[in-house]
């Protein structure tokens, strides 16, 4: 689960360039690791949509569309 107190549409476009690319880095690698393990694709997708969809649209407000 993203951490939404570093990780919010809000916080980081407070953030200055520097630090929202260092800040990105970070979570890109906590949202991949979120993804490692997946047995099949089917599970690979439905972790990859509850991701999308639950955490990143859902929860920290980042529209991907």
């Amino acid at each position: 689960m993203l951490d939404q107190k570093r990780y919010a549409r809000a916080i980081l476009t407070a953030l200055s360039a520097e630090e929202r690319s260092v800040r990105l880095v970070e979570m890109e690698e906590a949202a991949s690791a979120e993804l490692v393990g997946a047995v099949s694709l089917a599970e690979f997708q439905e972790r990859l949509y509850r991701l999308i969809e639950g955490e990143l649209v859902g929860r920290l407000e980042h529209w991907l569309g």
